[in-house]
């Protein structure tokens, strides 16, 4: 059940610079005295509100079991068909009250969003038998997967930002990797680095399995041969472990708590130094004590998911973790310096991109 991939941060950073710029200018008025009828763009997006929450009742309907909420699918643990794929059916329908549909849908949201936690925390490991969320948070997964099943729930503080259950769940889940919460063992504040690609509210993990990857889906095991061997080398840090940023910031933007703002500079701000260091391309890994290249045969560009990582690779690195953690470090800094970092990026792929029988390729 595969849907469209969409980045965490983009609708939370395009509402908090407006609502800056509404703030900074909150002294000047504008008189509007003559009625005039609503232009053709104001009604477009109004039918298309309209639709989209026909759309969801009538999926809800027909998909969500009405008393727990839990989607009607065979449920499955790991990154093929599991939690985060589940939820990406949802993708965008905490925004939908936000920009204007009524308050049902996001009550409707809301609904989801509990049976899935209930769901999934019943969900079994085949070998562990626990449960695949723990905590209401993912056990310990990477975040290419973690990241897209919390995509909606991400952006549910612009639709209630009053409300104490997100807040809650916000901090809660910024603290397994700020250090507030004391039995995860995420972050390492010396080296400045997540330890594991795998990590959540068990911690990290520094071996996993097939299984821990993919359950009980054999096919899934069996297309990916090939690097089922770096699929399996989880030690230490990786870019796509900056969208966690996501977490801290919203809960900085939701309680003011300088704690988060800070962790986010710190932890982004560790890995724009170590791009500085590497002529400008940003470290596709960084082993357990910090060392670039320390589990991958001392290559930079390797890692799980990293620069050589077969089609995830390339521009992947960009539009995922680097690029929400930048603009999240920017958001909450100022500092245009996490911006010409991914700059930098771009300009050196194109400026190294070779000539295939498929065209041009990064």
């Amino acid at each position: 059940m595969k849907t469209q991939r969409f980045s965490l941060p983009v609708c939370l950073v395009t509402v908090i610079l407006f609502a800056l710029f509404v703030r900074a200018n909150a002294q000047t008025f504008i008189e509007i005295k003559t009625p005039m009828a609503p232009s053709e763009w104001a009604l477009l997006e109004r039918a298309l509100l309209d639709k989209n929450e026909r759309f969801v009742h009538y999926f809800a309907d027909k998909y969500i079991n009405p008393i727990t909420g839990h989607l009607e699918c065979v449920v499955r643990w790991g990154g093929a068909d599991g939690p985060d794929d589940a939820m990406e059916n949802f993708n965008k329908w905490s925004l939908l009250y936000a920009l204007g549909a009524p308050k049902s849908t996001l009550d409707l949201f809301n609904f989801i969003w509990n049976g899935h936690i209930d769901q999934y925390t019943k969900a079994k490991h085949p070998i562990t038998g626990e449960g695949m969320l723990y905590r209401e948070f993912i056990t310990s997964f990477d975040w290419e997967h973690t990241g897209e099943g919390m995509a909606a729930f991400l952006l549910l503080p612009l639709s209630d930002p009053e409300d104490w259950r997100t807040q809650e769940r916000i901090v809660r889940f910024a603290n397994f990797y700020t250090g507030r919460d004391s039995t995860s063992h995420n972050y390492d504040p010396e080296n400045k680095i997540i330890r594991s690609a795998f990590n959540g509210s068990k911690g990290p993990m520094f071996e996993v399995t097939n299984e821990d990857w993919f359950g009980n889906n054999v096919e899934a095991v069996q297309t990916r041969q090939e690097i089922m061997k770096e699929f399996r080398n989880v030690k230490g840090d990786i870019p796509f472990n900056l969208c966690v940023t996501s977490l801290a910031a919203n809960a900085y933007l939701m309680t003011g708590d300088e704690h988060y703002k800070n962790w986010v500079l710190e932890y982004a701000g560790a890995w724009r130094q170590r791009t500085i260091k590497n002529n400008g391309m940003i470290p596709s890994n960084v082993g357990i004590n910090g060392i670039v290249g320390e589990h991958w045969d001392g290559k930079w560009y390797g890692g799980l998911f990293g620069w050589n990582f077969g089609e995830l690779g390339g521009f992947n690195m960009i539009r995922r973790g680097m690029r929400i953690g930048f603009n999240n470090a920017y958001l909450l800094s100022g500092d245009p310096g996490f911006l010409e970092i991914l700059r930098k990026q771009g300009d050196i792929l194109l400026e190294n991109r070779k000539k295939t029988d498929k065209g041009l390729m990064p």
